[in-house]
């Protein structure tokens, strides 16, 4: 337990006394009108960046290499 103002013991229990409280300021309580779709689609962001990040990098390696269904202008600096 914790001690109060008179230095006496309080009987709190141990489950109320490792609660914490985190201060949340006013704007993050705003409340936005958009739809729980919306927002999970929002999960899929980063993936698809990341692909199109690879699409785009395999783009310019095939324009790096000359890209022929031959294959055989490969630069040295690769």
């Amino acid at each position: 337990g914790s001690l109060n103002s008179n230095g006496e013991s309080d009987s709190v229990s141990p489950a109320k006394e490792q609660q914490g409280y985190v201060y949340m300021p006013p704007e993050l309580l705003i409340r936005l009108d958009v739809s729980k779709d919306i927002l999970k689609s929002f999960y899929l962001l980063p993936s698809l960046v990341h692909r199109m990040e690879s699409k785009m990098l395999a783009s310019q390696l095939r324009r790096a290499i000359c890209f022929r269904p031959d294959g055989h202008q490969i630069p040295v600096d690769l």
